[in-house]
């Protein structure tokens, strides 16, 4: 039975495509439902994110590849001509290949990060409790995130920081020892300090407040983070010099032409703080930080540029950490197909021990009449042994023919070798 893989991501396709692509999660259960209809079988896995809509699936027939397109097509209204442009299919061990490339993060637009692993776990979970997955694609699937861990750990996909929000974070956690009692500040409420925003308040936070010239548009920020076991604020930006004493990391992008905290500032603020540690990071360009800051104890100060080159830094070690992986999951991917052929002659090989087993077990009962139990022993260990021995090469023959490319041949080999068995077995 063979494996495949087909769909749409942001290498073929732009925004306005994979957003009519793009299942909502309370969707996910019908749209599986309506590709076990659609395609006559329930070994189905549906990944949807903001970047891809990709359909995993377990199949002989080469049509379903077709009829899947046509079902993606019409679920999501768009002609199937145009979308055909866009699809990309694989099959067998590129199958394979292509989906732990993604497990691993290395089809991601940020090269390794590790979001769309638990992803794809969810996917996995609701296709799971939707549908009937055969013991064999069920199999398969937690081999894939076997060897997505090996990968990721083996070739440390996720050691280097690629976003200014975990560098920041990263930051702190070299100056503050406890950053679950973390009080972070943001002033300027746009997309860039949402994200980070986002990120502190996805981890063990104390308190987020958010300085904005509106301060309607930072609470606006607020109430996007849905972050409830967060205390989060939001204040006008001129009531800064008040609560700056209050902050422990405080990260500004503005776009505001001149700098809004001044070293005067500052310095009131450690005062108060009796000269507790502060990080400040400053994202914007022209600053938004007077640079002088960095002159005051105890103030550990970074700009845009200070940021980027760890970004860079990092991102030429993900890329050469993701050379080794790709290799890594070529090996892996060709060797788990192989696997899988032998899963899949289990049956065969199952019954060939049993039938070994049976004769030896036929043979020592009739030749142990009559013998001391010393002799018994070691007569059945003998034979044992010898039933082993004898065994061994129809094992590796199975593993051989399990291990062959060609699935036509093997399904044939396979279906040959039961039905010589069995009737061997009849005829006993």
């Amino acid at each position: 039975m063979g494996f495949w893989a087909l769909g749409v991501s942001h290498k073929t396709a732009g925004l306005a495509i994979r957003d009519r692509l793009a299942i909502a999660p309370e969707k996910l259960v019908d749209a599986l439902m309506g590709a076990e209809r659609a395609l006559g079988l329930s070994d189905v896995v549906i990944l949807s994110t903001c970047n891809r809509t990709e359909i995993y699936a377990m199949s002989d027939e080469p049509d379903q590849r077709d009829h899947m397109v046509t079902w993606l097509a019409q679920t999501a209204g768009i002609p199937r001509a145009e979308l055909s442009a866009h699809v990309y299919r694989h099959e067998q061990t590129d199958a394979l290949e292509h989906l732990i490339t993604v497990t691993c993060g290395l089809d991601s637009m940020l090269l390794g990060e590790p979001q769309i692993l638990g992803q794809f776990k969810q996917a996995i979970s609701t296709a799971q409790a939707a549908l009937n997955h055969s013991r064999r694609f069920g199999w398969m699937l937690n081999q894939v995130l076997r060897v997505t861990k090996v990968v990721r750990t083996e070739c440390a996909l996720g050691a280097h920081t690629l976003t200014l929000g975990v560098a920041a974070q990263k930051l702190s956690e070299q100056i503050f020892a406890q950053p679950d009692q973390l009080r972070v500040a943001l002033i300027g409420a746009g997309e860039t300090n949402e994200l980070i925003a986002k990120h502190f308040c996805s981890r063990p936070l104390k308190s987020l407040t958010v300085f904005n010239r509106s301060p309607e548009r930072a609470q606006q920020l607020i109430e996007n983070l849905q972050a409830p076991n967060v205390m989060c604020q939001a204040y006008p930006l001129d009531q800064l010099p008040d609560y700056l004493d209050q902050c422990d990391l405080l990260i500004s992008c503005t776009n505001s032409p001149k700098a809004l905290v001044e070293s005067a500032t500052v310095i009131a603020a450690m005062k108060r703080r009796k000269y507790e540690p502060m990080l400040m990071v400053d994202l914007a360009v022209p600053r938004d930080i007077d640079p002088a800051v960095g002159q005051i104890e105890q103030v550990y100060h970074y700009a845009i540029d200070d940021l980027q080159q760890v970004l860079e830094q990092n991102q030429r070690k993900r890329e050469n950490a993701a050379g080794v992986a790709a290799a890594l999951i070529k090996r892996e991917s060709a060797q788990l197909f192989r696997e899988m052929g032998v899963h899949d002659f289990a049956p065969a090989i199952s019954l060939y021990k049993q039938q070994m087993d049976q004769v030896q077990h036929q043979l020592l009962e009739q030749h142990t009449k009559g013998l001391s139990e010393e002799e018994t022993m070691r007569l059945a260990e003998f034979s044992r042994a010898l039933t082993a021995k004898l065994s061994h090469p129809g094992f590796v023959l199975a593993r051989q023919i399990a291990q062959i490319d060609d699935e036509q041949i093997k399904q044939q080999l396979s279906e040959a070798l039961l039905e010589a068995l069995r009737s061997r077995e009849a005829l006993d």
